[in-house]
């Protein structure tokens, strides 16, 4: 479940179910169903209804385009840094059970998103990144750093990983990093049991609808809240 960059890395098919997109008996409790309706509110009336997601090529407002570079702090769109943090706490969730076992593991593995130490050193080497670390005490160097591993890994696949996220597209972040990475994500090759539970889903999907299943497990007319 630890992250690793391969130079050249062999796909590997991910293990584990995807995520329905029916309704199911038993929706997610109200509150989040009005968070989720109250921030899909807030997306539409800044970039309009639904944005197409494709297979990686960000097509979102011009102000949420990639970050996490040297020293700055992520910067963009409200929407898309806050698909940002909820993805970060979607990868937490299922590697360190969101921040509470941080290790070591048997791996050597550490802190939220649970970084081995060659992986740690490999990120570090990079003269750019050199101050990033994560196992940091600081929760935001450890946010940063897991950023820039993402954005080296997609441009290793040529995929824009980021991009995605920022859109939304937490699927398309999913099938890339669930692989070899981060594989405790939904559909990873070491899935994590919370995603056997729908309302997680829900607390750790995407703002508003673009993110796919994940915003439309429950609806009006499939799950009334009554």
């Amino acid at each position: 479940m630890q992250p690793t960059l391969h130079p050249h890395p062999d796909p590997v098919a991910g293990a584990g179910g995807r995520i329905g997109t029916g309704c199911l008996k038993k929706c997610p409790p109200d509150f989040l169903l009005q968070e989720r309706d109250r921030i899909q509110s807030e997306y539409e009336s800044r970039y309009g209804p639904e944005p197409a997601c494709d297979s990686g090529t960000y097509a979102g407002p011009p102000d949420a385009q990639l970050v996490a570079s040297a020293g700055q702090p992520v910067t963009g769109s409200n929407v898309a840094q806050e698909n940002l943090k909820r993805y970060l706490a979607r990868i937490a969730a299922g590697e360190s059970s969101g921040g509470r076992n941080i290790g070591p593991n048997y791996l050597g593995a550490r802190g939220w998103y649970q970084f081995k130490p060659g992986t740690r050193q490999l990120l570090m080497r990079r003269r750019q990144y050199r101050h990033l670390d994560p196992w940091s005490s600081n929760k935001q160097i450890q946010d940063q750093a897991a950023l820039a591993w993402i954005d080296l890994y997609g441009r290793e696949k040529r995929v824009n990983i980021l991009g995605a996220i920022q859109q939304g597209n937490f699927q398309l972040a999913d099938r890339v990093l669930g692989r070899n990475q981060f594989t405790s994500l939904p559909g990873g090759a070491e899935q994590h049991a919370i995603w056997r539970n729908p309302t997680n889903s829900i607390r750790y999907g995407p703002v508003g609808k673009s993110g796919g299943p994940l915003f439309s497990l429950c609806t009006a007319k499939l799950c009334p809240s009554t």
